[in-house]
């Protein structure tokens, strides 16, 4: 439930990100990371990696969305 993966990417003024974590609701991230990534970030292409028994991590990279 920390914030800190949510308030690293607000304050990331790059125009890509790599993610290596669970989706929505697992044991990386907190819910508004998610969100702001569904909703200021493009999904470009996911790698499935090597995991743990009953983790779900992949590798995601994004692509910031252009300002309206």
């Amino acid at each position: 439930d920390s914030p800190m993966a949510e308030q690293a990417l607000r304050l990331h003024v790059g125009h890509t990100v790599i993610y290596i974590g669970e989706n929505k609701g697992g044991c990386t991230a907190n819910d508004e990371f998610h969100e702001h990534l569904d909703t200021a970030w493009t999904l470009i292409r996911t790698v499935y990696i090597p995991r743990w028994p009953t983790m779900d991590d992949c590798l995601k990279v994004y692509r910031r969305r252009a300002e309206l």
